[in-house]
């Protein structure tokens, strides 16, 4: 039987270690942040990083494109959208203005909004400013 306050503390010592081991792999860190997360979170809940679970070898993590190919494909889409829109102020305005914002929404899908919108605006002014440059040419 426990007697003293001394050998109760002990115990409760003893107890949380052996709960700790027992509940090992409950609880994780995320590797970015280092926050501490439950074994059930498939997200850290700070900074959004993927937690990566693994069971007996196998690793159950969800695989996600990274950010970088995402980039390249709204760099590809900037350049397309200015060529378009230097193109609507010599050639068939309302086919390369309307190319250009068509670029232009596809940035802002590709989370570059400003960039997106402000080239959306200058397609469209690209394409009124084409008809009225080709109007100024040919006398009208």
């Amino acid at each position: 039987m426990v007697t003293s306050s001394t050998e109760r503390l002990q115990l409760l010592g003893i107890n949380l270690l052996i709960d700790s081991i027992k509940n090992r792999g409950m609880l994780m860190y995320c590797k970015k942040c280092g926050t501490q997360c439950s074994n059930e979170d498939k997200f850290c809940h700070k900074c959004g990083e993927v937690l990566h679970h693994e069971v007996e070898g196998l690793n159950t993590s969800v695989q996600f494109p990274n950010q970088s190919a995402k980039t390249q494909d709204a760099t590809v889409f900037i350049v397309l959208g200015w060529i378009f829109f230097a193109i609507s102020l010599l050639f068939i305005p309302i086919l390369f203005g309307a190319g250009s914002v068509i670029m232009g929404y596809l940035v802002r899908k590709r989370g570059k909004e400003t960039h997106g919108t402000v080239m959306m605006i200058l397609g469209v002014a690209g394409g009124l400013l084409g008809v009225l440059i080709g109007m100024a040419v040919a006398g009208f």
